[in-house]
């Protein structure tokens, strides 16, 4: 029984197809055949991402991202959410846990990395066993961010 849950397991994990720009994931709660029917129908739901804001504070260094993450329908947002003092763009993030300033998920991870480009790529990543993740990403293109000059000057970026 147990080498049937995690060959279900893994092949939820690697057989989603890709997501749409809306990052992507859905766990089924039903028997293991409808699952792989529902899978082979490439009906796969998704990680609803709301909330999501990014840039830089004028007048200093500061840079900041945060978004609420919902990894299955039904479940709770969680809050995510980090600033750094790397300058006023959007900042580059490495794989990171979901934080926000009273909690930590340590089963979403997330990371936004600039393409080269012009363009960022943001990812999802839902670890909901110790072998088995969801995952999920949107490119997002170089004309969603604004830059504006304030009164100073300097630039700050925006989404």
């Amino acid at each position: 029984m147990r080498l049937l849950r995690i060959l279900a397991l893994c092949s939820l994990a690697l057989s989603a197809p890709y997501s749409p720009p809306d990052v992507a994931a859905e766990s089924d709660t039903g028997g293991f055949e409808r699952r792989v029917t529902k899978e082979s129908a490439g009906t796969a739901a998704v990680f609803k991402i709301e909330r999501f804001y990014a840039g830089g504070r004028s007048q200093s260094e500061w840079n900041y991202v945060t978004f609420a993450a919902q990894v299955t329908a039904g479940a709770a947002f969680a809050e995510c959410s980090i600033a750094t003092n790397t300058g006023p763009k959007v900042p580059t993030i490495e794989k990171t846990e979901c934080r926000n300033a009273t909690s930590l998920n340590k089963a979403i991870k997330w990371s936004i990395e600039p393409m080269g480009t012009g363009m960022m790529h943001f990812n999802v990543w839902w670890e909901f066993t110790s072998h088995a993740h969801l995952y999920g990403g949107v490119h997002m293109y170089q004309s969603w961010f604004k830059e504006w000059t304030v009164q100073d000057g300097s630039k700050v970026q925006e989404h």
